[in-house]
């Protein structure tokens, strides 16, 4: 089994130099169009239409939107088959934290980059040869004494090994920056992306790079589990007013999430941008969600209907990026933006969902994403 697992990599690095050219040729093609489908802050009207939308970006009535929707026809899909059915919406933001490029007495918690011994292995790629793998996706390390490939350590363990200083620790990553606030730093890898600013006023951008394969598990769900928290008050604000009043449970509390994100600068990125999408482009804030990608294709346009504020919604919106807690077809999460005020309304964000997937009139019921 471990020499299949090892013809495995090799082949996936084959692949890989292979692919590289066309990969990258492909992302940019897809880059460019997706950019022209968004109107920019100059500017009306996309560059970029599907056929028959005429007027101004705003302009553009939901009625029309509804009629290509709510039909039967194949150019759409709703992820219900029962009209009582609603799954789930939440949140997520780009939060400001503050910190440094070298570790001080103020600034001593690590933003990690991603570490070279953790092998990320997609099966994608593979599909021809192990079918029964396809969408799996396989993170570990390469134990040199066996030659096998264990499960990446855990949150838990990680912490561990930073506070022993071993040589387990010096192999997991090098600190890409500091922070002064580790509850801040441990929602950042909720979040996935944000902004640090420096004692200089600078700003550095950092966005997800890679994770160690560990399932993401709920802190909020778990305090309401233990009877530390009603379910109420289980959001983001809730549960920091909870670590804020039982700092000796900090740490256990974060250890129930054994997931354990990785990052990159971001340098490409202007001070305007949003953040950095799966599709490797900014997102719109309230206008770009994350979904599961074995249930609706990225890029997919996605009419929803839901409650923000206490207003229903119907909107436009573009399926943009992907998420550990985001499992299953009715769901998505919603980039809310950059600052405290998108903060705010991710962190209270948990409400009813429909959604309805847009595709090409063109398309037969057989050509539709599985």
């Amino acid at each position: 089994e471990q020499d299949k697992i090892a013809s495995i990599i090799i082949t996936i690095d084959n692949i890989l130099s292979l692919q590289q050219r066309k990969l990258k040729q492909l992302k940019q093609l897809k880059t460019a169009m997706l950019q022209q489908l968004f109107v920019d802050k100059n500017n009306k009207q996309p560059n970029l239409r599907f056929k028959n939308f005429k007027g101004d970006w705003e302009q553009q009535r939901l009625e029309e939107v509804a009629q290509v929707t709510m039909g039967q026809s194949p150019s759409s899909r709703n992820y219900t088959n029962n009209p009582n059915d609603y799954g789930t919406l939440t949140g997520y933001y780009e939060p400001l934290l503050y910190g440094s490029l070298t570790k001080t007495n103020r600034y001593k918690y690590a933003i990690y980059g991603e570490p070279e011994n953790l092998l990320t292995i997609d099966f994608a790629d593979l599909f021809d040869i192990y079918p029964e793998l396809k969408n799996k996706r396989l993170r570990g390390r390469l134990d040199k004494n066996s030659k096998k490939i264990l499960p990446y350590w855990d949150r838990q363990q990680l912490a561990e090994f930073e506070k022993e200083k071993n040589q387990n620790f010096a192999n997991t990553g090098k600190p890409l920056l500091f922070v002064d606030d580790d509850v801040a730093l441990f929602f950042l890898q909720i979040q996935g992306s944000g902004r640090i600013k420096l004692e200089n006023g600078d700003f550095v951008r950092i966005s997800y790079a890679n994770q160690n394969g560990r399932e993401y598990k709920s802190i909020g769900r778990i305090l309401v589990k233990n009877n530390e928290l009603p379910l109420s008050q289980a959001t983001m604000q809730g549960i920091k007013q909870w670590i804020k009043n039982n700092p000796s449970k900090k740490q256990w509390l974060f250890n129930q999430n054994p997931s354990f994100v990785f990052f990159k600068i971001s340098k490409e990125l202007s001070a305007n941008d949003g953040a950095i999408g799966s599709l490797g482009i900014p997102l719109t804030a309230e206008r770009s969600i994350a979904i599961d990608p074995r249930a609706i294709p990225l890029g997919t346009p996605i009419f929803m209907n839901t409650q923000i504020a206490n207003k229903e919604i119907n909107r436009l919106v573009m399926a943009q990026d992907t998420g550990g807690a985001i499992k299953g077809e009715i769901r998505a999460d919603l980039f809310c933006g950059f600052g405290d005020k998108a903060g705010e309304l991710a962190g209270s964000m948990n409400q009813k969902l429909k959604l309805w997937a847009l595709f090409p009139k063109d398309l037969t019921t057989e050509q539709l994403p599985k």
